[in-house]
Order: C-alpha cells, then sequence, then structure tokens
C-alpha cells in the first residue's frame, strides 16, 4: 500500500513541480463561508482576489511604479473567548494573537510578497487544549489590503479518561464561541450524537454514559454552530469501553504528535503538510523541520520520506 502511495505521489509531485512554481494548496476541509477579497486603495471598491497585480505611476516621464498601499493580508473570524490564536504561512509561525472576549479575532501580516500563500490557524483554549487546524489557500494581491473573513476555528475537545468499564460515566467537554450550539459525535462500533450548549465563556460540558456501548474503541469529535454558521469538525478524542476495571487519566496538557512530515502538527500526513513542503522546494534558507533529508534543500528524496507517512 505504501509503495502505492509512493508511486502516485511522486507521479503528482513530477507534474506540479515541473509547470508552477508554486503549489496552490486546496485542501480546505472547513463547512463555513471563506470570504477573500482585495482592497487596492481607500477608495476602490473590494474584488475578489485573484492572480493578478495593481499599480499607480507616480506621474512624468520614468517615474516610478508604487503600490497604492502596502501589501498587506488580513485574516478575521470566530474561535473563543480569549483564545490563543497562532497563524502560520507556507508552514513557519508568523504571528500569535488573541481572541476578544465575543471569540473574535483579527491578524495582520505587512509588507508580504504577492503571490499564493498556504494559510493554517488554529487555537488554545484557556486550558490549553489545542484545536484542529484551519487551511486555507490565498493569493495576495501585490498593492493591495487582502482580506479573509469568515474564518472559524473548530472547537477543542477532551476527555477525562482514556479508557472506562461498560456503565461509566466519561466527562466531556471543551471550548467554542459563547453559547454556540455543540454537536458531540461517538464513533465506533455504534454511532452516537448528543448536543449540548455552551456557556458564556464557551465552555461546553456533558457526562457521556457507556452503557449500551458495546467493548472496544471509539473515536468523539465534536462541530459547533454560532450564528447559523457551522464549524469544522474538533481533533478526535479516543475512548476505549473495557470490561475491567481500568481508567487512565489524561495528562494536564495535550501530547503533540511526533509524526514525522508532519507540519501543522494535526497528527495528519496530508494534502496541507504537501503544500507546505512544495512552497520550499528548490528554495533558499529552508526551515530545518521542513528538511526531512537533513541535506540543506527540498528536493523529491524530502517528498518520498513524507509519502511513507502519508496518511491522508
Amino acid at each position: 500500500m505504501r509503495g502505492k502511495i509512493l508511486a502516485i505521489l511522486l507521479v503528482v509531485i513530477y507534474f506540479v513541480l515541473m509547470t508552477a512554481d508554486l503549489v496552490r494548496a486546496t485542501d480546505i476541509l472547513v463547512t463555513s463561508t471563506v470570504n477573500v477579497s482585495a482592497r487596492v486603495g481607500p477608495e476602490e471598491e473590494s474584488a475578489t482576489s485573484s492572480p493578478s497585480s495593481t499599480s499607480t505611476s507616480s506621474g512624468g516621464g520614468g517615474g516610478a511604479i508604487l503600490p497604492a498601499v502596502a501589501t498587506q493580508l488580513v485574516i478575521s473570524g470566530t474561535a473563543y473567548p480569549l483564545a490563543k490564536i497562532t497563524l502560520l504561512k507556507n508552514g513557519l509561525v508568523q504571528q500569535i494573537a488573541y481572541a476578544d472576549l465575543t471569540a473574535k479575532f483579527n491578524i495582520g501580516l505587512n509588507n508580504l510578497e504577492a503571490g499564493w500563500f498556504n494559510l493554517l490557524l488554529y487555537a488554545h483554549d484557556s486550558d490549553g487544549n489545542q484545536s484542529a487546524s484551519y487551511s486555507v489557500p490565498v493569493y495576495v494581491t501585490y498593492g493591495a489590503i487582502t482580506t479573509v473573513n469568515g474564518v472559524v476555528i473548530a472547537p477543542t475537545l477532551r476527555l477525562d479518561r482514556l479508557r472506562v468499564s461498560q456503565g461509566e460515566i466519561v466527562n466531556v467537554s471543551g471550548q467554542t464561541a459563547a453559547s454556540a450550539t455543540v454537536m458531540i459525535s461517538v464513533k465506533g462500533l455504534i454511532n452516537r450524537d448528543v448536543t449540548v450548549q455552551a456557556d458564556q465563556a464557551g465552555w461546553y460540558y456533558h457526562k457521556l454514559g457507556t452503557d449500551g456501548m458495546p467493548l472496544g474503541s471509539y473515536s468523539l469529535f465534536a462541530r459547533s454552530t454560532y450564528k447559523n454558521i457551522n464549524s469544522p469538525e474538533s481533533l478526535a478524542a479516543s475512548l476505549v469501553v473495557a470490561n475491567r476495571d481500568e481508567t487512565l487519566p489524561l495528562p494536564d496538557k495535550p501530547v503533540a504528535c511526533q509524526i514525522r512530515a508532519d507540519f501543522n502538527s494535526d497528527c495528519k500526513i496530508n494534502l496541507v503538510d504537501f503544500s507546505i513542503l512544495a512552497y520550499w522546494y528548490k528554495r533558499p534558507n529552508v526551515p530545518a523541520r521542513l528538511d526531512l533529508q537533513k541535506n540543506g534543500v527540498i528536493d523529491l528524496a524530502d517528498f518520498s520520506v513524507m509519502a511513507y507517512y502519508w496518511t491522508g
């Protein structure tokens, strides 16, 4: 199976890298509507962002061509009250910001080059639990303010125990936007959905009974609805229902994934990681953590390593 994946991925890499300088990432696993627009000047109307540039002349023969405004990128959306928001551009952390009490956040990047970028955002709630990553490709227009709004961060999800005896209670909790509706989904030998309401601080709680759940392994997910907008799905939480009284408490803080080539720390190797690696293909000053072969350059050998760990 890994051999087939490697062969397919290397063929894709060949055609992508031989026909374009950049990979335009398309792995947007979200259900909210994201709007991207570019404003060239204070008097201009907003327009849909596209691979084109706009400039104004200073007048006179031989005058320098200057942008109407600095090339900027502004990202806004909804997370949780006072959540810590981390923004990455092409796999590198660009800025850390905090949501306000209404869960809204606004992050700006200045003096950017024009072109395609893969943006990735994730949040930490006030207990330190990390959300699923939110990925969106965007074209930044030269001499314009490119805005990305409508981003919705998935809720966090935490269980107080990883293993319980059948019939015991598991405490499920997490954070999202204030007063949002949260659907907790249990998937495994049986599937079950439960809807709860978050409080004014965005915290939600549920006591999951395991009566009637066959012995085995389950995965739990959470998805929130805030002002009629659905969030992406949370990171999965694993639960084992056993026939003996053995419980394992969760650590105080989540353990980071240790998968090689997982550049965005979502415990998956997929197109998001691929697009990050492709951006740095044959570029100078490669970040050390992206150089899988440790030879100072991103080449096909690095992609073959990624293919080995590919999860999709």
